[in-house]
């Protein structure tokens, strides 16, 4: 929420900008490992050795060259009068 108030001043967050948010976080933690030039091979590379990690979002993140998908959480939420409200 720091982040999108500073980026974006009244910006609302949403479940699409948060999980872009993730996305982003988890491919610069990926890119400042990768020692030299960026190709789609090393990038590729270092999100797979990232291995587990955490960004602070109560779940342990995981990557690596057979896990592919870092979260296995699932959070429930309900659309309440035109507002994604958690479960």
């Amino acid at each position: 929420r720091a982040s999108l108030a500073r980026l974006q001043p009244g910006g609302r967050p949403s479940f699409g900008s948060l999980e872009g948010y993730i996305v982003a976080r988890i491919l610069i933690l990926a890119l400042e490992t990768v020692p030299a030039e960026f190709t789609r091979e090393s990038v590729l590379l270092a999100l797979e050795r990232l291995g587990g990690f955490d960004l602070g979002l109560g779940a342990p993140l995981h990557l690596s060259a057979e896990a592919h998908q870092a979260s296995h959480t699932v959070w429930p939420t309900i659309i309440r009068k035109g507002e994604i409200v958690p479960l």
